[in-house]
């Protein structure tokens, strides 16, 4: 299990530094313009020469690179070149907003969706239909549409949740939960139907199988048989897909904190990405991707335990 988890940290340390260099490339491209943009068309050439070199954009790119990185390992991620505030403490602010939300959406997904999976795959019939039905309907509608529909109906004309805004669990629970209510079930929809749909279909065959019908012969309570036996084996595939969707819900905040108007790493990406502000969205960059392999790891990891097989490839 050590070299397993080894090995994927590993390559995982591999892409982060390929993703960051690839990064820092692209967003130093046209940084001409970032200065013009910083200063103002009015601005003459001996302004964008001197900001430029108090930037640091007068070095070559492989230098500006090893310095960025040379922060990144003293755990500076540089300041804003647009509005000059530090990036750590502009991540450290709205990256709890998005994986509160996150977090919340993979739970509901969780439960919600193994529950559907089972007990479409143990029911049948018309219990099986509808969730086929509801799985469906989770792919076909965009998160994004589900969100407008959602802020329309229970927002604007019911008024039973706040349209936009985000209140932090710290001030009151009550408003934090009104306040991700609707974000989470825009986000959920498609986890939803993906997992249990993969949950379901591995049941299936586990139900079908020879030592499921020895251990009801003996008498296990059906209860047990589902929720230990029948869980445990067809809940691999599920969660594989599930740490899919984490990683797509990391890119789905983007669109969601928009329309909510909350004070996420969504927003934060699209307004640093407009600028072309290099500091600010390579720190994005650097957290995301750690996210994104921290995900990955984590269901590596308990992929394994539950297959121990997976540790060989």
């Amino acid at each position: 299990m050590v070299t397993y988890i080894a090995r994927r940290i590993g390559a995982g340390l591999a892409i982060l530094f390929v993703i960051a260099a690839l990064g820092f490339v692209m967003l130093s491209i046209n940084t001409d313009a970032v200065v013009r943009g910083i200063l103002g068309p009015q601005a003459s050439e001996e302004q964008a020469a001197a900001l430029k070199a108090d930037l640091g954009l007068d070095q070559s790119l492989p230098v500006q690179f090893i310095q960025w990185l040379g922060g990144v390992f003293r755990g500076d991620l540089g300041r804003s070149w647009f509005t000059n505030q530090d990036v750590n403490e502009l991540i450290g602010l709205r990256l709890p907003i998005s994986l509160s939300i996150v977090i919340v959406v993979l739970l509901v997904t969780l439960v919600v969706a193994v529950l559907l999976g089972l007990g479409s795959a143990y029911f049948g019939g018309w219990f099986d239909r509808a969730t086929q039905i509801l799985c469906i309907l989770g792919f076909a509608i965009p998160g994004f549409l589900l969100a407008l529909i959602l802020v329309t109906v229970f927002g604007v004309y019911l008024g039973w949740a706040p349209v936009v805004g985000f209140t932090p669990i710290t001030d009151s629970l009550p408003g934090w939960m009104r306040s991700v209510t609707l974000p989470t079930i825009a986000l959920a929809s498609h986890s939803v139907g993906a997992v249990a749909q993969q949950v379901r279909n591995a049941a299936f065959g586990v139900l079908n199988m020879d030592y499921v019908r020895t251990l009801r012969s003996r008498g296990i309570p059906e209860w047990r048989l589902v929720l230990v036996n029948v869980l445990r084996n067809s809940t691999v595939s599920g969660i594989t897909v599930l740490g899919l969707q984490a990683v797509g819900l990391l890119g789905a905040v983007v669109l969601v904190d928009k329309i909510f108007a909350i004070p996420g790493i969504g927003e934060m990406t699209i307004n640093y990405t407009v600028r072309g502000d290099r500091p600010a969205i390579m720190g994005l960059i650097l957290v995301l991707t750690v996210l994104v392999i921290v995900i990955n790891l984590l269901v590596d990891v308990f992929v394994s335990v539950l297959n121990p097989k997976v540790r060989t490839r």
